[in-house]
């Protein structure tokens, strides 16, 4: 790419930026200009400049494990085959951050009434949780029950499931709990707003795609990860 801009922060607001090392920040969302630079987001210079022959990009997360192994891969321009299983489900999605619908969260067979008549989302890389209003948050968390000493972790068989498109799209408890040092939480936590944001446990789940293929409308699809 010819001529990209990188902007040096050297202050944030808040602690959360400053408790761990960041390399940086790399946006994905969206396709219009900075307000504030005029900068274009980089996967739109991609396009643009023909860096890519095919305009897509996918992220796959590792899942946690035992042996702390981490990792991922997002690849511009393509897929990998290597990374899911079966064919990806896709749905339209609007705006500058390619929000879609979810509906009907079920905690095992129990419909929690949540997103019954559906809930804007988006796909959030950036976080590390999968955020809703709080008021619908402590319906799912009620149904979860999962111990703070993980004492019940072993015994948590209920699967979280709810759909995109048509297509019921399952979370086990290995995908919805945190486990670390010995201590368990839900992945589900509040949003400040009433978009629900699919983070990090979602996409380690399913493989993501965001297709910008077709001109003037935006993909984004799902495929069990491996």
């Amino acid at each position: 790419m010819r001529e990209k801009a990188f902007i040096e922060a050297t202050e944030a607001p808040g602690r959360r930026i400053y408790e761990r090392p960041w390399d940086g920040i790399f946006g994905l969302s969206g396709l219009s200009k900075s307000t504030i630079t005029g900068a274009r987001p980089i996967w739109r210079t991609m396009m643009d400049e023909g860096v890519v022959t095919k305009k897509v990009f996918s992220i796959w997360l590792r899942r946690y494990s035992d042996s702390g192994e981490n990792g991922g891969e997002i690849i511009f321009g393509g897929i990998d085959q290597e990374h899911f299983t079966g064919a990806h489900t896709y749905v339209d999605a609007e705006g500058p951050h390619n929000t879609f619908k979810i509906n009907s969260f079920f905690v095992g067979k129990i419909d929690t009434k949540v997103c019954s008549k559906g809930c804007k989302v988006l796909v959030d890389s950036g976080s590390t949780y999968i955020r809703g209003p709080p008021n619908l948050i402590v319906k799912i968390n009620k149904q979860i029950r999962i111990a703070a000493d993980c004492s019940n972790y072993d015994k948590l068989s209920e699967v979280i499931s709810f759909t995109i498109a048509a297509k019921t799209f399952t979370l086990t408890p290995r995908d919805y709990i945190e486990r670390k040092n010995g201590k368990c939480k839900s992945v589900f936590a509040d949003a400040k707003s009433d978009l629900w944001q699919l983070g990090t446990p979602f996409i380690r789940a399913f493989h993501t795609v965001w297709d910008y293929q077709t001109p003037g409308i935006v993909k984004v699809g799902f495929a069990k990860s491996k």
